[in-house]
């Protein structure tokens, strides 16, 4: 429900009253008009200008700060992942050298050691990605309140983060695969 009171009857006036003024063309052409109306009201009255997307843009500032660093560490977290799943499937191969080259003297071709790397990179990812949905959705009533055009059981959403997600674990575990499938067999079997 909104008064409007006549500013001169307003006896607590703080000089903070915002005066809204509607028109059609240009807010910069309508400043001298808008002035000499205050100035007419008997009262020094400082006046701004400001047109109505530039308030809208001024109260949505502190969210579009929250938005773009939880952007930031978001990304941050992807890129950890993906460095802490590229050391673990780096580890793994290393560890599996022997196995590799044994099994690349016995006729397994590269691609064969490719996809056997990829497939385990694979599955690690997708125990991750369950794990991770899961609580997603679980924690989706915490997070409702904060989240504007978008439903917490957003189902588009879900299915890019997830995409984006294998798709970066993929990358991650296809340069130590890449490196598996160069193994000589004679290197293995002398390395250990």
């Amino acid at each position: 429900m909104f008064v409007y009171d006549a500013i001169p009857q307003e006896e607590n006036f703080d000089r903070q009253a915002t005066l809204e003024v509607r028109a059609s063309g240009p807010l910069r052409s309508l400043a001298p008009s808008v002035r000499r109306v205050i100035d007419a009201a008997g009262h020094e009255y400082p006046h701004s200008l400001r047109s109505l997307d530039e308030v809208r843009a001024e109260a949505a500032s502190s969210e579009r700060i929250t938005a773009l660093l939880s952007s930031f560490f978001g990304g941050l977290g992807l890129l950890l992942a993906a460095i802490g799943l590229f050391g673990l499937v780096s580890y793994n191969v290393t560890r599996r050298t022997r196995e590799i080259g044994i099994r690349m003297a016995l006729g397994a071709d590269a691609v064969a050691v490719l996809g056997m790397v990829l497939r385990e990179t694979a599955t690690l990812a997708a125990i991750g990605l369950g794990l991770g949905l899961a609580g997603a959705l679980a924690a989706s009533r915490l997070v409702a309140g904060m989240l504007f055009g978008v439903s917490p059981h957003d189902v588009w959403t879900l299915a890019e983060v997830s995409v984006v997600f294998l798709a970066v674990v993929l990358l991650a575990g296809y340069l130590p695969a890449r490196r598996a499938m160069r193994v000589s067999p004679q290197e293995a079997l002398r390395s250990q």
